[in-house]
């Protein structure tokens, strides 16, 4: 608080001070990803124009407010933090620092996903194809005032994939390594082979980890996001050691009997 009333700052703009400060603090990288907003921005190409302007509701009412943080991505940052926060079972204030870094990239990777599937919501982008010029003629022309001006003609052309596409994949492409990657040091189990796993189960760890299966079998999205083939995979290699199991015992009771 000193340090505030040395800068001269009114109730109001140190209550936002302190709310940035916080966000940086709990939201960790994720809270410096939200952009500026540009404002109203009239009179610039749609090339330059923000990822939301296509959309944007402040924006078609004359209201983006310019300079500030994107009431969009800021509302993004927050409910996909705490949601991520939820997903790995932890508070979002009070996150361990292994877990606020994993739930603050994949809070990025959201945010990023968010950009590129707007832009990719409008005119050719919309076809996940670009124009690029192959070949170009350049002309220099000379007014009568002595100005320069730079002319380009293109000659040739070709249409390749848009390259916020090619972003969205690779995005995915992270965010899948990163849950794949919590899973396995989450649930160890997961993590042993087919022989190994009756034997863990029986472990102390046998209860939390059919809990968290149970959650993840409710949660269609998610469970694609982890690879589902590999859940079944698992689950079918479980049910063959226990009919494995079962045959064992049907024959080695009746001989001990």
């Amino acid at each position: 608080m000193d340090s505030q009333a040395e800068l001269g700052l009114t109730m109001d703009e140190s209550k936002e001070l302190v709310s940035f400060q916080r966000s940086l603090v709990i939201l960790g990288p994720a809270g410096g990803a939200v952009m500026l907003c540009p404002g109203n921005q009239v009179g610039v190409s749609p090339e330059q124009r923000c990822a939301y302007a296509a959309k944007c509701p402040l924006l078609r009412a004359g209201k983006a407010p310019a300079d500030k943080l994107c009431p969009i991505e800021r509302a993004i940052t927050e409910e996909r933090f705490s949601a991520w926060a939820r997903t790995i079972g932890q508070d979002p204030e009070y996150l361990t620092e292994d877990a606020r870094s994993t739930v603050s990239t994949l809070t990025y990777i959201d945010l990023q996903e968010q950009r590129c599937t707007n832009i990719l919501s409008t005119g050719e982008a919309a076809r996940l194809t670009q124009t690029n010029v192959t070949e170009a003629i350049n002309f220099t022309t000379v007014d009568q005032e002595g100005g320069q001006t730079q002319t380009v003609l293109p000659l040739t052309w070709e249409r390749v994939l848009h390259i916020n596409a090619e972003l969205l994949a690779q995005l995915q492409v992270q965010r899948r390594m990163i849950l794949k990657d919590w899973r396995t040091n989450a649930f160890p189990a997961f993590r042993l082979g087919p022989s190994d796993r009756a034997s863990y189960r029986a472990g102390p760890y046998r209860a939390s980890i059919s809990l968290n299966l149970g959650v993840l079998l409710w949660s269609p999205s998610l469970m694609h996001r982890w690879e589902w083939d590999e859940y079944v995979a698992n689950a079918t290699d479980v049910q063959i050691e226990q009919r494995a199991i079962r045959r064992s015992a049907a024959v080695v009771v009746p001989f001990l009997s």
